[in-house]
């Protein structure tokens, strides 16, 4: 479970996330929803420690990240929206540094590395070096390492960009069964399409507070219109705003 108590956080004097009080419940896929700028990426390196609230607190099971990071961490299988990659190794040795780098058994490693090759349709690449690898790639080779050590946690921040279809319907399967398993699962995205099919829950972000959270049918319903796309519009944008960018897309 990972629980926000009035948190404001930020990189300079103005902060990106304002009084944000979350709780994420295991066993559910949460969808931090949102455009970009609205906190998300911030959200989840607060949860991870790699920055610290300015105010407030933040437990990730029981544990506070900005003191203990390391031991966050290791309860968590992350996917940044970046690729933050070892672009001088090859799949299967990145895959085996990042085993041994969370403690797996030796005697199990090649086993977990097998797994998340096949799952992530990479058995052919394993020899490759990863510079070499297209984007979609990159993004593949960046899940298997999060999925490996079966983390009680996920955090996959726009982990369907660049991915193709193949890869995102198994993702959404993976993510649906690890939900049954347990797990505490948050996945960012602009994609609304992707948060109506894959969300038990949506957080929805915008400047750096939550304007609505609930099912899907919840954020519809507190919006007072007929679905996510126009709920979506309706609390993070004006009318007005809308029919400027229409005007200018119309020339």
């Amino acid at each position: 479970m990972i629980i926000f108590q009035n948190v404001w956080a930020g990189y300079t004097d103005e902060p990106v996330l304002k009084g944000i009080n979350l709780v994420i419940e295991p066993g559910k896929v949460n969808v931090l929803l949102g455009p970009n700028g609205s906190g998300k990426t911030t959200t989840m390196r607060l949860i991870l420690g790699i920055i610290k609230p300015i105010v407030g607190d933040i437990r990730v099971n029981g544990i506070d990240p900005s003191t203990d990071p390391i031991k966050v961490r290791k309860m968590i299988g992350y996917v940044p929206e970046e690729d933050l990659i070892y672009y001088s190794l090859r799949v299967r040795e990145y895959l085996n540094f990042i085993a041994k780098t969370y403690g797996i058994p030796s005697r199990e490693v090649d086993e977990n590395i097998e797994r998340v090759l096949n799952a992530f349709l990479l058995k052919e690449y394993e020899r490759e070096f990863i510079g070499a690898l297209s984007h979609g790639l990159k993004r593949r080779v960046m899940l298997a390492a999060a999925f490996i050590h079966d983390p009680s946690i996920l955090l996959l921040d726009e982990p369907f960009i660049g991915i193709d279809p193949r890869i995102a319907r198994a993702l959404k399967i993976v993510l649906r069964e690890k939900s049954r398993e347990g797990k505490t699962i948050l996945v960012s995205t602009h994609i609304l399409e992707i948060a109506e099919v894959l969300a038990d829950r949506i957080i929805l972000l915008y400047q750096g507070k939550v304007v609505a959270e609930g099912s899907v049918r919840e954020v519809v319903e507190k919006a007072k219109t007929s679905g996510l796309e126009e709920a979506f519009i309706t609390l993070t944008m004006s009318r007005e705003k809308v029919v400027e960018i229409v005007k200018a897309l119309m020339g």
